[in-house]
């Protein structure tokens, strides 16, 4: 709540009758969790085992993206200057 009881939802005016209408579709993302395997006894219920297979995962994939990318950049770099590979 803001100051004097006013919500933090804002109107949004339309100038033109073929503008899309504005406004909030809904509450918000999702929060996104596991349910842990085996917490430790201190309460932390991080698995290091899946976040090491994530950072795994995410690493093969930035480096592939990393390589197509790379390869496009490479191809049309040769074709602007007319170069064969």
């Amino acid at each position: 709540m803001l100051l004097g009881g006013q919500s933090g939802a804002v109107g949004l005016t339309r100038s033109h009758a073929k503008h899309i209408a504005g406004g909030l579709g809904g509450s918000g993302p999702e929060a996104l969790y596991r349910i842990p395997v085996q917490p430790s006894m201190d309460g932390n219920t991080v698995d290091p085992d899946i976040e090491r297979g994530h950072f795994m995962k995410n690493a093969l994939m930035t480096e592939g993206t990393l390589g197509f990318l790379s390869s496009t950049i490479r191809t049309r770099l040769s074709a602007i200057t007319g170069q064969a590979s």
